[in-house]
């Protein structure tokens, strides 16, 4: 077998840090300028449409829900191996902007998932396993005004759009499992399956809620 995760390499798998990564590639590029002026939003107190980056649904659900849904699906994303999930999941309007402002665009995104997904499959002999577990809290004001800014300096404009922010603390487990087949089309672990290896790590994730939609800010 092939030395187990580092807490380092869980850190790394949990959070592909999407904006560290454009920062690598595109160095400290100017934020595009909005064509719009700021407007000040605030969350609905009547459950929202739980159409979002991560569920592809119509149902509606309340802002709790919809924001683990989105948690959810970025991390089930590694255990599916679909990328394409991973980038829905964390390109609201602003990540979108920041790429085109920078000749870039939402495919930029799923080829570097695609490239951590394949970097942790080598990682393992078999297949890798991703398990987690957490807990969830409302941002307060302050903290919602500074993340506000750091969405300010991707795009003009954007920041005064979050209307909430959610901080989850993520337990994550990584493990190696014999075969593709002992993990779920959905990424859930099949009954009984061999896991061996498991490793565990904390990280802090943000979720946050812009346009009407939640999205998982990958840093």
């Amino acid at each position: 077998m092939k030395k187990a995760f580092t807490s380092k390499l869980l850190a790394l798998t949990a959070a592909l840090v999407v904006m560290t990564s454009l920062t690598g590639c595109f160095g400290t590029a100017a934020p595009q300028q909005s064509t719009t002026a700021p407007t000040t939003t605030t969350a609905p107190a009547e459950p929202v449409s739980g159409t979002d980056a991560a569920s592809n649904s119509d149902v509606v659900v309340d802002d709790a829900t919809a924001a683990n849904i989105a948690m959810e699906s970025y991390l089930d994303g590694f255990n599916t191996g679909d990328a394409a999930a991973l980038a829905d999941a964390t390109c609201s309007s602003t990540i979108s902007a920041y790429l085109k402002n920078n000749g870039k665009d939402k495919n930029f995104l799923v080829k570097s998932f695609e490239k951590s997904i394949a970097n942790m499959h080598s990682s393992v002999d078999g297949t890798f396993f991703l398990d987690y577990d957490y807990s969830v809290t409302d941002a307060n004001a302050d903290q919602v005004n500074v993340f506000r800014f750091e969405i300010e300096a991707l795009n003009a404009g954007d920041g005064e759009k979050v209307e909430a922010l959610k901080f989850y603390n993520v337990t994550m487990k990584l493990a190696s499992v014999a075969s593709a087949s002992d993990v779920t089309s959905s990424g859930d672990l099949v009954s009984g399956a061999d896991v061996t290896e498991k490793e565990s790590t904390q990280v802090e994730m943000r979720v946050y809620k812009l346009d009407g939609k939640w999205y998982v800010f990958a840093v």
